[in-house]
């Protein structure tokens, strides 16, 4: 489950929290009120057309003399990428550091202490995805530092030289495009839903030619027509698996909360795993991820694990909302 569990110069105050977080299952806050935090930037030096690349992932502190920051931090900004954590440095060294990084989540939570900055690496495959022939969409979710309590900053160095097209949700402009040697740089500092599309550009027909070929405009045309297609692929996924974050759970209102609710009520005391619910609410990973993380935290379901699985089940309070949830249909 975990990619790294680690610690740096940890003290003995720092040693005994994290200890106490294990015997009480401490939660997390979510961001906007996490302890410490100023700004979080995420770099990425990307291929893609060998899928490869590497994520950085500065976080600067401010933190008095002793205190300890506890922060629950995103890391998979970009849909369905895949990360390996396999580095940390600390700033300065003398500092503490504690690092939980869960894949299936796309979340690190961190204990800091005596430190200014702390980045994390990550190797990064999966980032785009082919829509076709010289043609790749991402995703990018910022959504998480909508509240504006912490200051996020994001830049994307694509080797070689492409098109960019981009469209966000909500609208925004606080991004740009820049194009190096062989290098395609794109930054950002709003929080919102990015849908990038990259293009190899086209090489038109020598001007020496004297015969008009009727490829030189199909194929610009084509390619036109897939990068429309593909945004509207794109946006069609975001509704359908409902982006948008909520800061309170309403299990009445939320249809991914109702979901979760009705697969537990129906498992019964038998409960299910993870992945079971994912399979029968067909909602993506993540989405469900994030919903019981909350559900979990507002006492409507209990997480056991039985062998090698955790089961999921829904408490006294989780029963009730599922019979209001089955009346309400």
């Amino acid at each position: 489950m975990f990619n790294m569990f680690t610690w740096k110069g940890l003290n003995p105050y720092l040693l005994l929290l994290l200890v106490l977080c294990i015997l009480t299952g401490l939660t997390h806050v979510v961001l906007g009120t996490q302890q410490g935090i100023e700004s979080v930037e995420y770099v990425v030096f990307y291929n893609p057309i060998e899928g490869t690349g590497i994520l950085s992932v500065s976080i600067t502190m401010s933190l008095t003399p002793g205190e300890i920051g506890n922060v629950d931090l995103p890391i998979k900004i970009f849909s369905d990428a895949s990360l390996y954590f396999f580095n940390y440095t600390v700033n300065p060294p003398t500092g503490s550091l504690v690092v939980n990084y869960d894949d299936n989540s796309g979340v690190a939570s961190l204990l800091v202490s005596n430190a200014s900055t702390v980045t994390l690496y990550f190797t990064v495959s999966n980032l785009t995805e082919e829509a076709s022939i010289g043609s790749y969409t991402a995703t990018l979710d910022l959504l998480d530092y909508a509240s504006g309590a912490v200051n996020v900053s994001v830049e994307i160095y694509l080797t070689g030289i492409y098109d960019v097209i981009i469209d966000s949700y909500p609208r925004v402009s606080g991004y740009s495009i820049q194009t190096l040697t062989n290098t395609t740089v794109i930054r950002t500092h709003d929080p919102a839903i990015y849908f990038i599309v990259l293009k190899i550009p086209v090489n038109t027909a020598s001007p020496s030619s004297t015969q008009f070929n009727l490829l030189n405009l199909l194929f610009p045309l084509l390619l036109i027509l897939i990068t429309v297609v593909a945004i509207v692929i794109i946006v069609l996924r975001w509704r359908r698996t409902s982006i948008g974050r909520i800061e309170k759970v309403d299990v009445l209102n939320d249809p991914v909360s109702r979901s979760i609710i009705r697969a537990l009520g129906e498992a019964g005391d038998a409960g299910l795993t993870q992945a079971e619910i994912t399979n029968k609410t067909g909602i993506p990973k993540s989405s469900v991820s994030r919903r019981i993380r909350r559900l979990e935290e507002e006492g409507f379901i209990t997480v056991a694990r039985t062998g090698k699985y955790n089961y999921l089940r829904l408490t006294d309070k989780g029963k009730e909302a599922y019979r209001r949830i089955v009346e309400k249909k």
